[in-house]
């Protein structure tokens, strides 16, 4: 039996489903957007920087867009799925009450179950505007742990300075940008350069490795 009903899905399904999904689109944004501060490069939070690292992980957040059945699955499940099969095994699609004849005797329900139509502009939009807000949220607290992580850098340097230690000093970034370098040079200042483009400080070694022989 149709009808153009459609139960609503429990809110304790809806706060689960999107707190869980949340959370991962959420690390996926935060970690992106790490990632690509890290490929461009640039000491101090550069504006152009940040617009372009901020570009980068707008282009990278698309394939998200493949999530959209799964963020769908509960209006699916609870109102299309969940109804059908109580139907089929002779309870009410409503309340699951045992019975074979409609209004049904524990919660009026008439037994139909709704021709549901996922994607309408309504959820989409909604989804949509969540995940923006989401990208936002998320790449202001990713551009806060990359200045917080260049201020201790600083500060490292800092004390460095203070105990009279005047060579070159280098360390990965913290978090997801840990494959490229903050460094500091008494003559060229704090940078942070392209992982893949950048030149060696005079003098400096990794941490650990022996100096190269002199001829």
């Amino acid at each position: 039996m149709i009808d153009g009903r459609t139960p609503p899905t429990p809110s304790w399904a809806t706060a689960a489903h999107a707190l869980l999904l949340g959370a991962a689109v959420w690390g996926y944004f935060v970690a992106f957007h790490e990632i690509a501060r890290a490929l461009v490069g640039g000491f101090g939070s550069p504006t152009s920087g940040v617009v372009l690292a901020v570009t980068g992980s707008l282009f990278g957040a698309l394939p998200l867009l493949a999530l959209l059945p799964i963020a769908l699955l509960p209006r699916w499940w609870f109102g299309f799925r969940l109804p059908e099969r109580r139907l089929a095994a002779s309870r009410c699609p409503d309340c699951a009450y045992p019975c074979r004849a409609f209004p049904c005797p524990e919660c009026g329900g008439d037994g139909g179950v709704a021709r549901l139509e996922l994607f309408t502009r309504g959820p989409i939009v909604a989804l949509l505007m969540g995940a923006a807000a989401m990208f936002t949220l998320a790449v202001a607290w990713a551009e806060f742990r990359v200045r917080r992580d260049e201020a201790l850098f600083r500060r490292q340097v800092e004390i460095r300075l203070a105990g009279g230690q005047r060579e070159p000093f280098a360390r990965p970034r913290e978090g997801w940008g840990s494959f490229a370098t903050l460094r500091y040079d008494p003559a060229a200042g704090f940078d942070a350069p392209p992982p893949f483009d950048h030149p060696r400080i005079p003098g400096w070694r990794a941490t650990g490795r022996p100096a190269a022989a002199t001829p």
